[in-house]
């Protein structure tokens, strides 16, 4: 859980360092804030297989709402995108990395459930 927590921390903080003060690719700071909160709890979804219904829905509805938000806010910075992607993807792959992986245990721990994954 700690692991899970620091791993948020370090996304927000890269999401900061894309944002460079404004006149970077801001998109990433503002999702970013969810990580802190959203690797924790994933992990613990994922490690504790009995946990009600509603705790699925909510992390599910926040990747969706998260990732529709991040895509259309990026388009709307789409030039300081290209230009982060081209000039410092260096720290983009790492925060896009760390952004689909809270993702991945959400899926992962939802198929588990449904009894498609075994894990």
């Amino acid at each position: 859980m700690a692991t899970a927590l620091i791993i948020g921390l370090t996304g927000l903080l890269v999401g900061f360092m894309l944002a460079a003060g404004g006149d970077g690719w801001v998109s990433p700071f503002w999702v970013s804030l969810l990580l802190p909160i959203a690797y924790p709890v994933a992990v613990w979804r994922w490690q504790t297989p009995l946990v009600a219904v509603w705790v699925d829905a909510i992390l599910g509805l926040t990747l969706v709402a998260a990732d529709i938000w991040l895509v259309h806010a990026s388009f709307n910075e789409l030039s300081y995108f290209l230009r982060i992607w081209h000039n410092a993807s260096i720290i983009a792959a790492p925060w896009t990395a760390i952004w689909i992986g809270w993702q991945i245990i959400v899926v992962a721990a939802l198929l588990r459930r449904l009894n498609l994954f075994a894990g």
